[in-house]
């Protein structure tokens, strides 16, 4: 017979909860990284099925019917989008800047770095430097690739194109029609507080800040080894 232990805790409203553990269980590791790699097969599900249930101006709704590894159907329901690109925009000064705009998906006015949709088939850096302009009116002569990351996988095939963007030069904000927002600059490093704390609490632009913020870091070290 298994022993079991009692873990107590207090939640943030102050109650005290109570949560049984199997010891046995918590003993069991996870595997280590494989040295020829991960073999993934047992994971892959397979469409079988589909079916448009709404077409949008920025994105359709599918829902799919995939084929699981035991053989078993399931029902997956995926927002189609083509995708984005977002700039994090570094002047001489070591400033971002950064735009704050109300999202109606949130409710909220949110900070974030520049950042935009994909027409179809349009090249992401093309798309970063249209957006970039448009919303500060600041142009880049250097510019490096930061990542592609996915901001919610679990429901979206949205694929957002990251850029670090620096050289810049001012120029003439030219929003589109229906647009609103509030473009500034921020030192870097207070930035990175901002994330720390929360008041930037978008995805792309904390993955932005930390990807450049090691960026720099290697920029030092290299300048101490010369």
């Amino acid at each position: 017979m298994s022993k079991r232990a009692v873990i107590k805790w207090t939640a943030n409203e102050g109650h005290e909860l109570e949560q049984e553990k199997d010891m046995n269980e918590q003993k069991n590791d996870l595997n280590s990284i494989p040295s020829d790699g991960f073999c993934d097969e047992d994971l892959q599900e397979n469409i079988v099925g589909s079916e448009r249930l709404y077409h949008g101006r920025v994105l359709d709704l599918e829902r799919l019917q995939v084929s699981l590894p035991d053989g078993s159907v399931q029902t997956r329901e995926v927002v189609r989008h083509h995708g984005g690109a977002a700039i994090l925009a570094l002047n001489a000064e070591s400033e971002v800047l950064l735009v704050r705009q109300f999202r109606a998906a949130t409710g909220e006015i949110l900070c974030e770095i520049p950042a935009g949709k994909l027409e179809l088939n349009e090249d992401p850096l093309l798309c970063a430097q249209r957006e970039l302009a448009e919303e500060t009116g600041y142009h880049a002569r250097k510019w490096q690739k930061l990542s592609t990351m996915f901001p919610s996988p679990g429901y979206t095939s949205e694929r957002l194109h990251l850029y670090l963007a620096e050289e810049l030069s001012p120029g003439e904000q030219h929003l589109d029609q229906g647009e609103f927002l509030h473009a500034f600059r921020l030192p870097f490093r207070e930035a990175l507080k901002w994330v720390e704390d929360g008041r930037i609490c978008d995805a792309k632009s904390a993955l932005a800040l930390l990807q450049t913020a090691m960026i720099l870091q290697k920029r030092q070290e290299t300048l101490k080894i010369r």
